[in-house]
């Protein structure tokens, strides 16, 4: 498992799933339903199964999130 993190979150990814885990919480663990690779192959898009984000982050772990029924997180592809 790759990880990133910063100071509120700790963003691990592995085969067909993301763990989150967050300083004083439990871990948040997501299965990624499908990715997509951006067009430099540098970064990719993951679609979990879940929204594991709270509506006024736009970051997870140093990576951009978005999403309102499921998070979309994008990850450096050396992440996985």
């Amino acid at each position: 498992m790759n990880r990133a993190h910063d100071d509120t979150a700790n963003v691990a990814v592995g085969e067909g799933v993301l763990v989150l885990r967050r300083r004083g919480r439990s871990a948040v663990t997501a299965a990624i339903l499908g990715e997509q690779l951006d067009g430099e192959g540098k970064m990719k898009t993951l679609w979990l199964d879940r929204l594991i984000h709270e509506n006024h982050e736009s970051t997870l772990g140093g990576n951009p999130v978005w999403g309102a029924v499921v998070t979309e997180i994008q990850v450096p592809v050396s992440c996985k």
